[in-house]
């Protein structure tokens, strides 16, 4: 699957946004390893919405040979905690993308927000893993992940 073709699967998942920002700014990171070897991308987007009762929060970041995806969505206020892919309602979803592999969503992923900060640039910091299983066969294993950013209003 294309990245832009998960954005547009998981928009169900994000549901109505308002209060939306999105942001740039130096020392944002992402890193993991995948299947052991270290990787990282720059986040380029992330965005919190919220419509007073549902808040959704997500990260796009890229490198020249990667594509992440994080999405997580819950109850207002959107907290510090941790998130897992595969739950009823839906709480998380991730996809990554490495050269030689077609996008794949996570079939099983924990995303735990770190820390949520407070107004003016509220930074969120987070750890994750996740498998991804590829369409052609075998699955990348994503482990040590951390995540920091911080969404200016």
């Amino acid at each position: 699957m294309k990245p832009s073709a998960f954005a547009a699967a998981v928009v169900a998942l994000a549901g109505p946004s308002g209060c939306g920002a999105g942001g740039s700014s130096a020392g944002i990171y992402a890193t993991w390893k995948a299947n052991g070897a270290s990787e990282a991308a720059t986040p380029y987007h992330w965005e919190w919405n919220s419509d007073g009762v549902q808040d959704s929060f997500e990260v796009l970041a890229s490198s020249a040979s990667t594509f992440l995806q994080i999405l997580l969505a819950g109850p207002t206020p959107l907290a510090s905690g941790t998130y897992q892919c595969g739950q009823k309602p839906a709480q998380a979803r991730m996809a990554y993308h490495s050269s030689g592999a077609q996008t794949a969503e996570a079939q099983s992923c924990s995303i735990t927000l770190t820390e949520v900060g407070a107004p003016p640039n509220r930074p969120v910091t987070g750890t994750f893993e996740a498998t991804v299983e590829h369409a052609g066969g075998g699955a990348t294993v994503l482990t040590d992940g951390r995540f920091g950013l911080a969404k200016t209003q």
